[in-house]
């Protein structure tokens, strides 16, 4: 009996420890979230950043103008993993399916992930993880002409309707009209 009131008495002895081990532990996992969230939101500025750039470069454009730009890609842009990349895509004001954000007008979006063989795939994805700027014409184009895999040496292009942003820096060929902006890249690397 004597030998079980001494270990009631052990633990109360050490308390104090167990408070402390238990704070620094909720402390250490209040850190990693805090880093976390920095580091979500880092990218999430980051490419709000870039639209902002893509929206500063066709306002400075005339109508009938066009103009070759760099964009200024961001470090986790374009990592290996397609779906967790990040891409311009572009809805006509006509086009039935569209995020919602852009209501009934034109818009510019940079979304990350979801990409598949076309942009409508998109549009999850940029409902819940992209940002959009909407514009006063009727038909926007994006899209990135490339030749690679199957069509490396046919001297054929193929188009996908999206622009992959980079972790560097990317071209991107705007042309504004009255009723209509277009986004283009050329990407004829030897890898794709």
């Amino acid at each position: 009996m004597n030998k079980m009131k001494n270990k009631k008495g052990d633990l109360r002895d050490h308390i104090g420890d167990i408070i402390i081990g238990v704070l620094c532990l909720l402390l250490i996992i209040f850190a990693i979230v805090i880093v976390y969230r920095v580091l979500t939101n880092q990218e999430d500025a980051n490419a709000k950043r870039a639209l902002d750039g893509i929206e500063g470069k066709i306002n400075a454009l005339e109508d009938g103008q066009s103009n070759t730009f760099l964009i200024q890609g961001f470090k986790g842009a374009a990592p290996d993993n397609l779906a967790d990349s990040w891409f311009f895509a572009g809805w006509s004001k006509i086009e039935q399916n569209k995020p919602e954000m852009c209501f009934f007008d034109s818009c510019i979006c940079i979304c990350k992930g979801g990409i598949e063989a076309s942009k409508s795939a998109l549009i999850e994805s940029c409902m819940e993880k992209g940002f959009c700027r909407r514009f006063n014409v009727d038909n926007i184009k994006v899209g990135t002409n490339w030749r690679a895999g199957i069509y490396a040496n046919s001297g054929i292009d193929a188009k996908s309707e999206y622009i992959r942003l980079e972790n560097n820096l990317l071209d991107v060929k705007i042309t504004k009209q009255k009723n209509s902006l277009e986004l283009n890249h050329d990407d004829y690397t030897e890898t794709r």
